[in-house]
């Protein structure tokens, strides 16, 4: 039998075993980031890019010009790993924003209802496995109906 004691230090070890991972996984993406650094560095020097390409524009009408398109709202998800990424991880929120495409201060909302509110991260797994419950009941009463052979109208 375990006492309290034991099976909080256990829970300790596990946490910290968890931070010495992530740890090293942070030390091998930068060790690659700066690796490719590097070369960029590298083929730069040996091919400077030509100005003549830079020069040559091609002159486009107003009416077919790219607009800008609206940027996506994270999901649920996606937020929950956002809050991972910059409260446990302390990554920048500048690199998050630019991972998931969106601004920073969409992160920094995020980050902000976080922190003022502990149980929100509670809240956005719950809603999460809500979500995931009503999919699951609903498939389970089609496989039901198909089973029985029942007339679907529409879904």
């Amino acid at each position: 039998m375990t006492t309290i004691r034991q099976e909080y230090e256990k829970a300790a070890m596990q946490i910290r075993e968890e931070k010495k991972k992530a740890l090293k996984e942070d030390e091998e993406d930068i060790k690659k980031s700066t690796n490719l650094q590097e070369e960029k560095d590298q083929i730069r020097k040996k091919k400077p890019f030509p100005r003549e390409l830079i020069e040559m524009k091609t002159q486009v009408p107003i009416g077919s010009r790219r607009r800008i398109r609206k940027r996506r709202n994270l999901t649920l998800s996606e937020r929950i790993q956002v809050a991972h990424k910059v409260i446990c991880r302390e990554l920048p929120q500048a690199d998050v924003a630019k991972e998931y495409r969106v601004t920073r201060s969409c992160i920094h909302h995020i980050i902000k209802k976080c922190k003022a509110n502990p149980k929100f991260l509670k809240e956005l797994m719950e809603k999460r496995e809500s979500e995931e419950r009503d999919k699951e009941l609903i498939k389970n009463s089609l496989l039901e109906l198909q089973k029985s052979n029942t007339f679907i109208d529409s879904v």
